[in-house]
Protein backbone atom coordinates (compact mmCIF):
# COMPACT_ATOMS: atom_id res chain seq x y z
CA UNK A 1 0.00 0.00 0.00
CA UNK A 2 1.25 3.54 -0.62
CA UNK A 3 1.11 5.18 2.79
CA UNK A 4 3.95 7.57 3.41
CA UNK A 5 5.48 10.27 0.85
CA UNK A 6 8.44 8.20 -0.16
CA UNK A 7 6.05 5.65 -1.35
CA UNK A 8 3.98 7.45 -3.10
CA UNK A 9 6.37 9.76 -4.91
CA UNK A 10 8.34 6.30 -5.73
CA UNK A 11 5.17 5.09 -7.75
CA UNK A 12 4.48 8.42 -9.58
CA UNK A 13 8.50 8.09 -10.69
CA UNK A 14 7.71 4.42 -12.22
CA UNK A 15 4.24 5.07 -14.02
CA UNK A 16 5.67 8.22 -15.98
CA UNK A 17 9.20 6.25 -16.80
CA UNK A 18 7.89 2.93 -17.51
CA UNK A 19 4.36 0.77 -18.84
CA UNK A 20 5.60 -2.56 -17.41
CA UNK A 21 4.79 -3.78 -13.98
CA UNK A 22 6.63 -2.83 -11.35
CA UNK A 23 7.21 -3.32 -7.72
CA UNK A 24 7.67 -1.31 -4.65
CA UNK A 25 8.81 -2.40 -1.08
CA UNK A 26 6.64 -1.46 1.64
CA UNK A 27 8.24 -3.06 4.25
CA UNK A 28 6.09 -6.10 4.59
CA UNK A 29 7.80 -9.80 3.58
CA UNK A 30 7.02 -8.94 -0.04
CA UNK A 31 6.77 -5.90 -2.02
CA UNK A 32 3.29 -4.73 -3.96
CA UNK A 33 2.89 -4.93 -7.63
CA UNK A 34 1.55 -2.39 -10.01
CA UNK A 35 0.37 -3.66 -13.33
CA UNK A 36 -0.64 -1.15 -15.85
CA UNK A 37 -2.50 -1.31 -18.74
CA UNK A 38 -3.33 1.19 -21.64
CA UNK A 39 -7.31 2.29 -22.95
CA UNK A 40 -6.92 4.79 -25.34
CA UNK A 41 -4.40 7.34 -24.23
CA UNK A 42 -4.65 6.98 -20.62
CA UNK A 43 -3.00 4.20 -18.79
CA UNK A 44 -4.55 2.25 -15.64
CA UNK A 45 -2.32 1.41 -12.66
CA UNK A 46 -3.97 -1.53 -10.39
CA UNK A 47 -2.08 -3.25 -7.23
CA UNK A 48 -1.63 -6.64 -6.48
CA UNK A 49 0.51 -8.47 -4.03
CA UNK A 50 1.36 -10.97 -6.83
CA UNK A 51 2.57 -11.10 -10.31
CA UNK A 52 4.09 -13.41 -12.68
CA UNK A 53 3.06 -12.18 -15.69
CA UNK A 54 -0.21 -11.24 -18.07
CA UNK A 55 -1.27 -14.72 -17.67
CA UNK A 56 -1.76 -14.30 -13.77
CA UNK A 57 -5.13 -12.01 -15.02
CA UNK A 58 -6.85 -15.12 -16.36
CA UNK A 59 -6.41 -17.30 -13.65
CA UNK A 60 -10.17 -17.22 -11.61
CA UNK A 61 -9.68 -15.72 -8.33
CA UNK A 62 -6.69 -13.26 -9.37
CA UNK A 63 -7.43 -9.87 -7.73
CA UNK A 64 -6.12 -6.99 -8.35
CA UNK A 65 -7.49 -2.91 -6.95
CA UNK A 66 -7.46 0.20 -9.17
CA UNK A 67 -4.55 2.97 -8.05
CA UNK A 68 -4.02 5.43 -10.62
CA UNK A 69 -4.72 6.55 -13.96
CA UNK A 70 -1.94 8.44 -15.71
CA UNK A 71 -3.05 10.88 -18.28
CA UNK A 72 -0.82 13.82 -20.44
CA UNK A 73 1.91 13.35 -17.92
CA UNK A 74 -0.48 13.41 -14.95
CA UNK A 75 -1.06 10.94 -11.96
CA UNK A 76 -4.45 11.09 -11.20
CA UNK A 77 -5.20 9.23 -7.44
CA UNK A 78 -7.72 9.64 -4.59
CA UNK A 79 -7.97 8.50 -1.40
CA UNK A 80 -5.96 7.13 0.48
CA UNK A 81 -3.31 8.36 -1.21
CA UNK A 82 -4.30 12.13 -0.70
CA UNK A 83 -4.70 11.40 3.38
CA UNK A 84 -1.19 10.43 3.01
CA UNK A 85 -0.31 13.31 1.34
CA UNK A 86 -1.90 16.37 3.37
CA UNK A 87 0.21 18.65 4.88
CA UNK A 88 2.90 17.07 2.26
CA UNK A 89 4.07 19.21 -0.29
CA UNK A 90 2.13 17.33 -3.23
CA UNK A 91 4.32 15.98 -6.64
CA UNK A 92 3.87 18.29 -9.29
CA UNK A 93 2.47 15.41 -11.64
CA UNK A 94 -0.26 14.10 -8.74
CA UNK A 95 -3.54 15.14 -9.23
CA UNK A 96 -6.13 13.92 -6.42
CA UNK A 97 -9.34 13.00 -8.60
CA UNK A 98 -11.99 13.86 -5.52
CA UNK A 99 -10.79 17.48 -6.23
CA UNK A 100 -11.48 17.16 -9.98
CA UNK A 101 -14.93 15.22 -9.11
CA UNK A 102 -15.64 18.91 -7.29
CA UNK A 103 -14.61 21.25 -10.17
CA UNK A 104 -16.61 18.96 -12.99
CA UNK A 105 -19.11 19.12 -10.43
CA UNK A 106 -19.24 23.11 -9.88
CA UNK A 107 -18.87 23.89 -13.64
CA UNK A 108 -21.78 21.17 -14.64
CA UNK A 109 -23.77 23.17 -11.77
CA UNK A 110 -23.44 26.50 -13.58
CA UNK A 111 -24.52 24.55 -16.80
CA UNK A 112 -27.55 23.29 -15.32
CA UNK A 113 -28.25 26.81 -13.71
CA UNK A 114 -27.50 28.21 -17.39
CA UNK A 115 -30.57 25.25 -18.77
CA UNK A 116 -33.07 26.08 -15.97
CA UNK A 117 -33.33 30.16 -16.51
CA UNK A 118 -34.32 29.17 -19.99
CA UNK A 119 -36.80 26.78 -18.88
CA UNK A 120 -40.76 27.56 -18.97
CA UNK A 121 -42.12 27.71 -15.45
CA UNK A 122 -44.17 24.62 -14.37
CA UNK A 123 -48.11 25.07 -14.92
CA UNK A 124 -48.62 24.20 -11.02
CA UNK A 125 -51.30 21.12 -10.55
CA UNK A 126 -53.81 21.59 -7.71
CA UNK A 127 -52.24 18.39 -6.40
CA UNK A 128 -49.17 20.03 -6.28
CA UNK A 129 -49.95 23.40 -4.41
CA UNK A 130 -49.15 21.82 -1.14
CA UNK A 131 -45.32 21.87 -1.71
CA UNK A 132 -45.89 26.09 -2.35
CA UNK A 133 -47.56 26.29 0.76
CA UNK A 134 -44.01 27.81 2.61
CA UNK A 135 -43.87 30.60 -0.25
CA UNK A 136 -45.05 33.08 2.23
CA UNK A 137 -42.73 32.08 5.08
CA UNK A 138 -39.81 32.07 2.98
CA UNK A 139 -40.70 35.22 1.07
CA UNK A 140 -40.49 36.74 4.41
CA UNK A 141 -37.04 34.89 5.53
CA UNK A 142 -35.41 36.49 2.91
CA UNK A 143 -36.86 40.27 3.53
CA UNK A 144 -36.07 39.78 7.05
CA UNK A 145 -32.19 38.89 6.02
CA UNK A 146 -32.04 35.32 7.11
CA UNK A 147 -32.68 33.64 3.27
CA UNK A 148 -31.85 34.70 -0.43
CA UNK A 149 -33.97 33.56 -3.34
CA UNK A 150 -30.85 31.91 -4.97
CA UNK A 151 -30.01 29.87 -1.65
CA UNK A 152 -33.52 28.72 -1.34
CA UNK A 153 -34.07 27.56 -5.00
CA UNK A 154 -30.25 26.33 -5.07
CA UNK A 155 -31.47 23.89 -1.61
CA UNK A 156 -34.08 22.78 -3.81
CA UNK A 157 -32.69 21.84 -7.34
CA UNK A 158 -31.98 18.25 -8.19
CA UNK A 159 -28.73 17.89 -6.90
CA UNK A 160 -25.91 17.33 -9.88
CA UNK A 161 -22.89 14.95 -9.57
CA UNK A 162 -20.14 14.05 -10.60
CA UNK A 163 -18.65 10.52 -9.54
CA UNK A 164 -15.31 9.79 -9.62
CA UNK A 165 -15.53 6.94 -12.05
CA UNK A 166 -16.74 9.78 -14.42
CA UNK A 167 -13.94 12.34 -13.73
CA UNK A 168 -11.48 9.94 -14.55
CA UNK A 169 -13.57 9.74 -17.95
CA UNK A 170 -13.63 12.91 -18.30
CA UNK A 171 -9.77 13.68 -17.79
CA UNK A 172 -9.00 11.03 -20.00
CA UNK A 173 -11.22 12.36 -23.09
CA UNK A 174 -13.64 9.18 -22.85
CA UNK A 175 -16.96 10.99 -21.87
CA UNK A 176 -17.80 15.28 -22.02
CA UNK A 177 -19.55 16.90 -18.99
CA UNK A 178 -21.54 18.56 -21.54
CA UNK A 179 -23.36 15.10 -22.20
CA UNK A 180 -23.66 14.42 -18.38
CA UNK A 181 -25.45 17.85 -17.87
CA UNK A 182 -27.56 17.43 -20.84
CA UNK A 183 -28.75 13.48 -19.39
CA UNK A 184 -29.07 14.73 -16.21
CA UNK A 185 -31.34 17.96 -17.29
CA UNK A 186 -33.29 15.48 -19.31
CA UNK A 187 -33.79 13.29 -16.74
CA UNK A 188 -34.67 16.26 -14.15
CA UNK A 189 -36.47 18.93 -16.49
CA UNK A 190 -40.15 18.38 -14.62
CA UNK A 191 -38.44 18.82 -11.30
CA UNK A 192 -37.02 22.11 -12.45
CA UNK A 193 -39.58 23.15 -13.98
CA UNK A 194 -41.35 23.18 -10.91
CA UNK A 195 -38.47 24.98 -9.04
CA UNK A 196 -38.90 28.06 -12.14
CA UNK A 197 -42.37 28.34 -11.20
CA UNK A 198 -41.18 28.29 -7.13
CA UNK A 199 -38.47 31.18 -8.05
CA UNK A 200 -41.45 33.07 -9.62
CA UNK A 201 -43.88 32.84 -6.99
CA UNK A 202 -41.31 33.45 -4.00
CA UNK A 203 -39.85 36.70 -5.87
CA UNK A 204 -43.88 37.90 -6.59
CA UNK A 205 -44.56 37.41 -2.58
CA UNK A 206 -41.41 39.41 -1.54
CA UNK A 207 -42.57 41.95 -3.15
CA UNK A 208 -46.01 42.08 -1.50
CA UNK A 209 -46.13 45.40 0.65
CA UNK A 210 -46.25 44.81 4.14
CA UNK A 211 -45.33 41.28 4.21
CA UNK A 212 -42.31 42.39 6.70
CA UNK A 213 -42.15 45.21 9.29
CA UNK A 214 -39.21 47.30 9.83
CA UNK A 215 -38.77 45.78 13.66
CA UNK A 216 -39.05 42.42 12.65
CA UNK A 217 -36.27 42.77 10.30
CA UNK A 218 -34.42 45.02 12.87
CA UNK A 219 -34.76 41.86 15.44
CA UNK A 220 -34.05 39.56 12.85
CA UNK A 221 -31.05 40.64 12.26
CA UNK A 222 -29.90 40.80 15.96
CA UNK A 223 -31.54 37.18 16.95
CA UNK A 224 -29.57 35.88 13.24
CA UNK A 225 -25.88 37.18 15.25
CA UNK A 226 -26.66 36.24 18.92
CA UNK A 227 -24.43 33.91 20.57
CA UNK A 228 -26.27 33.69 23.44
CA UNK A 229 -28.09 30.34 25.00
CA UNK A 230 -30.89 32.84 26.36
CA UNK A 231 -32.12 35.86 26.57
CA UNK A 232 -34.51 38.30 29.07
CA UNK A 233 -37.95 39.01 26.65
CA UNK A 234 -40.41 41.48 27.77
CA UNK A 235 -44.22 41.51 26.80
CA UNK A 236 -46.40 43.80 26.64
CA UNK A 237 -50.47 43.00 26.76
CA UNK A 238 -53.83 43.77 27.72
CA UNK A 239 -52.39 46.74 29.98
CA UNK A 240 -49.59 44.41 31.59
CA UNK A 241 -45.69 43.56 31.41
CA UNK A 242 -43.99 40.25 31.86
CA UNK A 243 -40.43 39.28 31.22
CA UNK A 244 -39.24 35.77 30.22
CA UNK A 245 -36.26 34.11 28.89
CA UNK A 246 -36.08 32.42 25.72
CA UNK A 247 -33.14 30.97 22.97
CA UNK A 248 -32.32 33.25 20.61
CA UNK A 249 -33.64 30.69 18.08
CA UNK A 250 -36.55 29.98 19.25
CA UNK A 251 -37.55 33.41 19.25
CA UNK A 252 -36.46 34.09 16.08
CA UNK A 253 -38.70 30.87 14.48
CA UNK A 254 -41.55 32.45 16.10
CA UNK A 255 -41.08 36.07 14.39
CA UNK A 256 -40.21 34.37 11.20
CA UNK A 257 -43.92 32.43 11.29
CA UNK A 258 -45.69 34.60 13.04
CA UNK A 259 -46.67 32.39 15.26
CA UNK A 260 -48.29 32.90 18.75
CA UNK A 261 -46.19 31.27 21.53
CA UNK A 262 -47.10 28.58 24.08
CA UNK A 263 -45.39 27.84 27.42
CA UNK A 264 -42.97 25.33 26.04
CA UNK A 265 -41.35 28.18 24.04
CA UNK A 266 -39.80 29.64 26.78
CA UNK A 267 -36.67 28.21 28.24
CA UNK A 268 -38.83 27.12 31.53
CA UNK A 269 -42.17 26.17 31.40
CA UNK A 270 -43.38 27.66 34.46
CA UNK A 271 -42.09 30.57 33.51
CA UNK A 272 -43.72 30.56 30.79
CA UNK A 273 -47.02 29.67 32.26
CA UNK A 274 -46.83 32.15 34.72
CA UNK A 275 -46.05 35.13 31.69
CA UNK A 276 -48.83 33.89 29.57
CA UNK A 277 -51.16 33.96 33.17
CA UNK A 278 -49.87 37.39 33.55
CA UNK A 279 -50.51 38.59 30.21
CA UNK A 280 -53.37 36.76 28.45
CA UNK A 281 -55.19 34.74 31.60
CA UNK A 282 -58.01 33.06 30.20
CA UNK A 283 -59.53 36.00 27.30
CA UNK A 284 -60.48 34.15 24.01
CA UNK A 285 -59.38 35.14 20.72
CA UNK A 286 -56.48 37.50 19.74
CA UNK A 287 -56.38 38.79 23.22
CA UNK A 288 -55.81 35.15 24.67
CA UNK A 289 -52.77 34.76 22.11
CA UNK A 290 -49.04 36.36 22.55
CA UNK A 291 -47.11 37.09 19.88
CA UNK A 292 -43.72 38.82 19.11
CA UNK A 293 -45.90 41.79 18.15
CA UNK A 294 -46.07 42.03 21.73
CA UNK A 295 -42.36 42.55 22.50
CA UNK A 296 -41.45 45.53 24.02
CA UNK A 297 -37.58 44.86 25.26
CA UNK A 298 -34.75 42.20 24.60
CA UNK A 299 -32.44 42.25 27.05
CA UNK A 300 -28.98 40.25 27.39
CA UNK A 301 -26.64 40.42 29.93
CA UNK A 302 -28.21 43.49 31.42
CA UNK A 303 -28.15 45.30 28.60
CA UNK A 304 -31.19 46.74 26.24
CA UNK A 305 -30.24 45.39 22.83
CA UNK A 306 -33.52 45.65 21.58
CA UNK A 307 -36.86 47.97 22.21
CA UNK A 308 -39.97 49.02 20.53
CA UNK A 309 -41.86 52.34 21.11
CA UNK A 310 -45.71 52.54 21.70
CA UNK A 311 -46.29 48.99 22.39
CA UNK A 312 -47.92 49.15 26.10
Amino acid sequence: MLHSKERITEFIDKVLSTDEAFTIDDGDSSPDWYIQTKIGKSKFVYETKSYNGEDDARIPGFNAEFVAMVTDGKVYMGTPVSYFMSGCERPKNLVFIEEKAVAYQEEGEQMVDEFYKTLKPATIKESDSWRLKDIWKLARSCLMGLNTPEAIIRERLPEFLVSVSQAHALEAWRMDLKDIVDTHCKKKEADLAFERAREIQLREKMAEPDLVDPWEVESAKLLKGMDAKSIAVEFAKNGNIAVAKMEPEKLLTNLLERDYLNEWDFCVGKQGKQLLRTLVGVKSGEDGRLYCSDITRIVYRGKIVFERKGTT
